[in-house]
């Protein structure tokens, strides 16, 4: 299959086995197709977006935020 061709969304994919002795096995699994690139948004590191000497020296906390979240 031709798994590029795919658009976004879920697609149910189902293999089924037979051995020689014709004992059948299927297995079904959902496959998430996303292609979807997410945002990235940052906060300011300083009330006026530059960085002085001493700034650079101290630890400072990159903020920010994607957009869509995901869980884990």
């Amino acid at each position: 299959a031709d798994l590029q061709a795919l658009g976004d969304g879920e697609y149910l994919i189902r293999a089924t086995l037979t051995d020689v002795a014709g004992n059948i096995t299927t297995l079904t699994r959902t496959l998430t197709v996303d292609t979807t690139a997410p945002t990235l948004t940052l906060e300011a590191l300083t009330g006026d977006d530059l960085l002085t000497a001493d700034e650079l020296q101290s630890a400072l906390d990159l903020l920010g935020s994607t957009s869509p979240a995901e869980a884990g």
